[in-house]
């Protein structure tokens, strides 16, 4: 199950690898082990639950009235906040969409054989309700035996899938992620920037076009990573 607050996730809708053996046989044979229909499965953008962002949203309105409001941090030219997404500098730095593509190539290959286990369940069940009346009551319990395996290794594979995948993203993005992390520290530093959100992260709602530093950090990502002794891609 999906946990209820966070899914790491930045390539959204990318790795929905999905198990939709909707299968049934005899009463006795799947009872305990039906699949749940269709459960996508989602490796790296930060999602929360609606209460969690509220949460977020309100804190960061009460932390920032604070400031403010503080005589101390009060200045003639007013708090100066920043926001970024990045989330979308990922998919559009050079190094994201490599990172992408790798994850999507890995995507497609566990989402077929995904498909071929599920088609050979479905030609089992279908073999089993065809010869169900011909066939003596130890032979059926053994092919709704099989049967019921073969779906409790589909099962199992699929968990196995859904873990390969997301650590393989957290693999190809973590480093992305700090290099732009620090990024933004120096853009935060030189320019005396109070507060820089993310903008997903953040409880952001709206913001006025000329705070937004994503096109920046973009920008600033490529060119870095073509400098010499940038760090070789893996």
């Amino acid at each position: 199950d999906r946990p209820s607050a966070w899914v790491p996730l930045y390539f959204d809708g990318l790795t929905n690898i999905t198990a939709t053996t909707a299968l049934s046989t005899h009463p006795d044979a799947t009872a305990n082990h039906r699949p749940r229909g269709k459960e996508p499965m989602t490796t790296h953008v930060w999602k929360r639950n609606m209460k969690s962002a509220y949460t977020v949203a309100s804190s960061i309105a009460l932390v920032l009235a604070s400031m403010l409001t503080a005589p101390a941090l009060s200045r003639a030219d007013g708090f100066k906040v920043a926001v970024v997404d990045l989330q979308r500098a990922l998919q559009e730095t050079e190094e994201g969409r490599d990172a992408k593509a790798k994850l999507q190539k890995l995507f497609k290959e566990r989402q077929t054989a995904l498909d071929r286990k599920q088609n050979e369940l479905k030609t089992m069940k279908e073999d089993i309700e065809k010869q169900k009346s011909v066939l003596s009551r130890p032979a059926l319990q053994k092919r709704l035996e099989d049967y019921q395996q073969s779906f409790i290794e589909l099962q199992t594979q699929y968990g196995q899938f859904q873990q390969e995948i997301a650590q393989k993203e957290s693999l190809l993005t973590q480093g992305i992620i700090d290099r732009m992390q620090k990024i933004m520290q120096r853009i935060g530093q030189a320019e005396s920037y109070d507060l820089v959100l993310e903008r997903n992260e953040g409880g952001v709602i709206w913001s006025p076009s000329h705070s937004d530093l994503t096109d920046r950090l973009i920008q600033l990502y490529n060119k870095e990573k073509k400098q010499p002794g940038a760090p070789a891609k893996k």
